[in-house]
């Protein structure tokens, strides 16, 4: 058994450890040598069949493994690159889980960074993933990411303008976004909620909380025919990545809004 566990691929051992299921994962290991034999002599075998999903994934080890993934170095203040936190993308996808909008799901992430609630969504259950991104090194970072979690076969990462895309009217079954709030360039908010809606039959997308935002978000969903409900608001930590930020960490507060 010992030299079964000693051949694991080196990022599965570490990520194994911290999320604390080391036990399951030899517990498979024991099963699969003793049915295949050493893995050091199967390692096609054995190997491929060790994915997120041989776990019983919750939410803490979601936020967990979401935490760990690789982050751009500096965001593009032009673009409004706001990483979602770890805590928030796990709390969003869950939600959505137990609303019965992952499991085996189609999803799409516009303006999607480094793939977290693309990457999230899949370890939680969902199918497939088509991810939009515009910035080159954004997107470097989430191809590394979905490598290094072996999930390449359920992501198609495309870098395209939300705003140009040839949107399919509802070829996804769920849209999860943290776009842009709208504060640089007025509006492109709107824009992504948008894309978002007509994709798929359900959207959950983070914006600015206050009253204003909400009217023109309610009335702007009724005028094409969705209903924008607000499950749950945020406070979101923003560090000092910007010019126009005038504090080293400032915390805003967002809302999460479902539209069907």
């Amino acid at each position: 058994m010992s030299s079964c566990v000693n051949s694991l691929n080196p990022f599965y051992k570490k990520i194994t450890n911290m999320l604390g299921i080391v036990e399951v994962f030899r517990k498979i290991t024991s099963e699969e040598c003793r049915e295949e034999g050493d893995l050091e002599t199967y390692p096609k075998m054995i190997v491929p069949k060790f994915r997120w999903k041989a776990f019983a994934m919750s939410k803490s080890r979601l936020e967990i493994v979401l935490d760990k993934l690789k982050k751009k170095g500096r965001p593009n203040s032009r673009l409004e690159q706001h990483r979602t936190p770890g805590w928030i993308a796990a709390d969003m996808i869950w939600m959505a889980k137990e609303r019965g909008f992952i499991d085996g799901a189609k999803i799409l992430d516009l303006g999607s960074g480094d793939g977290v609630l693309c990457i999230g969504s899949l370890l939680a259950g969902a199918s497939s993933c088509i991810s939009l991104e515009i910035d080159d090194e954004s997107i470097e970072v989430q191809i590394s990411n979905i490598r290094e979690l072996g999930i390449e076969g359920q992501v198609d990462v495309v870098r395209a303008d939300v705003r140009y895309y040839p949107f399919r009217n509802n070829f996804c079954d769920l849209a999860i976004i943290n776009p842009p709030f709208g504060t640089v360039e007025r509006g492109i908010d709107l824009e992504f909620l948008i894309a978002a809606t007509k994709s798929c039959n359900a959207t959950l997308s983070l914006h600015l909380s206050n009253d204003k935002s909400r009217d023109f978000i309610s009335r702007e969903m009724e005028k094409i025919g969705k209903k924008a409900v607000i499950l749950k608001t945020y406070k979101m930590e923003l560090k000092q990545i910007f010019e126009y930020h005038k504090s080293r960490i400032r915390r805003i507060d967002v809302d999460l809004y479902l539209v069907k």
